[in-house]
């Protein structure tokens, strides 16, 4: 069972992920269909081709997603925030879109999320949502997981407080 989300809605992180996987797709497909289309023929694909596949890819993986199952994992660093470390974390997420939030003591925090690759090569899509308030920092992480488990959410936490904390996994 998926962990919940920390403020985005599962049909925000699933939409995310669905679009996540299509533009891996596309790029697969670009590749194959340029240097593919017609090879057989002794053409090269060239720019139709790659046009072609990269429209294939994205619509198979877009489609493909839809039967994978959603991983989420959820963790919880109890350290407050400094300068440095939210600095660290701003340069993990690298262009997060962000919230206004209240905390559960009433305050107002900021959530960051984020789509960061995860797994071999950085190629897993996997969407982050981050909120650092009075309790520590908060993560939850969300990926697509298809027939071989990857373990793309634990990895991308791993990474994040590797960069973040300086520490390996607790």
């Amino acid at each position: 069972m998926p962990e919940s989300p920390l403020f985005l809605s599962l049909a925000e992180v699933t939409a995310a992920l669905e679009g996540g996987l299509g533009n891996v797709g596309a790029v697969g497909g670009a590749v194959g269909g340029g240097i593919g289309g017609g090879a057989s023929a002794g053409m090269v694909g060239g720019a139709a081709g790659a046009a072609g596949g990269a429209s294939g890819g994205r619509l198979g993986a877009r489609i493909g997603s839809r039967f994978t199952k959603l991983d989420s994992r959820r963790r919880h660093w109890p350290q407050p925030s400094t300068p440095e470390l939210a600095d660290r974390l701003l340069q993990f997420l690298q262009h997060p879109q962000q919230r206004e939030l209240t905390a559960p003591d009433g305050s107002s925090v900021v959530g960051r999320y984020a789509m960061v690759g995860s797994g071999s090569m950085n190629l897993n899509p996997c969407v982050i949502e981050t909120v650092w308030d009075a309790s520590g920092l908060q993560a939850v992480a969300h990926a697509r997981e298809g027939l071989i488990k990857q373990r793309t959410c634990e990895k991308l936490l791993d990474r994040l407080q590797t960069e973040v904390f300086g520490a390996g996994p607790a």
